[in-house]
């Protein structure tokens, strides 16, 4: 609202408010006194579905009414494109001054595009034949060349169906079926919780050894043989008892009451890998 004599302007007036499918409501009776923050009330208390959707803020243009009024209306959250909001002078108290002009008009900020926060790569997703899977880079969310991360199930190939293991030689032999022939087809191989290294000579399609790079960890074990094509299962084994000694502790007295000392446990086959075992 804008006038052009000296007598400021006076009176009230509502802001007709029109909603994205051309529903018509009306804000309560704003006086020409009132600041923005009373403005945003008037409007959000009265207009249809604009409760929390508006910042309204005084444009700085006419201050304190000496000669007229100027807001911005700002939608915030407000999901639709609304109508055009106008002025409707007060019926009881209609708004007082020379030459008074009303004008109202939107502006779109940025232009006529919606935007969107960034969508999580979880939630993207397209039409596939294939089962798809998530892939991430050093912990971080990757997209696959064309949108496709598929996978094929493959089913375990062979068995181990027997095992041996010497203590003396640290020796484990492994029998079975369909193994892979190939050593670089032979990923890893474990025994009570310790790498065990290949003797490449032995490997065939039913057998093959390996030697434990270190003491095995007691307990009940069976031998975990992988392949490139993942975990080839053992059939109808029975697990082999290592057993553990403990051999010696230090120091073995004057032992602080309070605590604080280090011992040294001594002994064979004693947990080696913590990532493996808990002590």
């Amino acid at each position: 609202m804008v006038q052009t004599s000296a007598a400021p302007l006076s009176g009230k007036y509502r802001v007709r408010c029109v909603d994205s499918q051309g529903n018509v409501s009306y804000s309560e009776e704003i006086s020409t006194r009132n600041g923005a923050n009373t403005v945003k009330w008037r409007i959000m208390n009265n207009c249809t579905g604009l409760y929390d959707k508006i910042d309204v803020q005084d444009a700085g243009e006419y201050g304190y009414s000496a000669n007229g009024r100027s807001y911005f209306i700002r939608f915030v959250g407000l999901n639709e494109d609304p109508g055009q909001f106008t002025i409707v002078p007060s019926e009881a108290e209609p708004l007082t001054a020379d030459n008074l002009t009303i004008s109202q008009n939107t502006t779109v900020p940025y232009s006529s595009n919606l935007f969107y926060e960034p969508i999580p790569f979880e939630m993207l997703k397209t039409y596939e034949t294939e089962p798809q899977v998530i892939v991430s880079v050093d912990g971080l969310p990757a997209v696959c060349h064309n949108l496709t991360c598929n996978f094929t199930y493959v089913d375990a190939a062979g068995s181990v169906t027997g095992f041996t293991y010497d203590t003396t030689t640290r020796r484990l032999a492994l029998a079975g079926t369909d193994f892979p022939t190939n050593v670089s087809d032979i990923r890893s191989i474990e025994f009570a919780k310790t790498s065990c290294v290949l003797d490449s000579a032995t490997l065939t399609a039913t057998a093959l050894e390996c030697t434990l790079q270190g003491e095995p960890t007691c307990g009940s074990h069976e031998p975990i043989l992988t392949s490139t094509l993942g975990v080839i299962p053992n059939s109808g084994l029975t697990p082999l008892a290592v057993q553990c000694t403990i051999s010696g502790l230090a120091p073995a007295g004057a032992i602080n009451l309070l605590g604080g000392d280090n011992l040294t446990i001594s002994g064979t086959n004693l947990p080696s890998d913590l990532s493996k075992s808990t002590v």
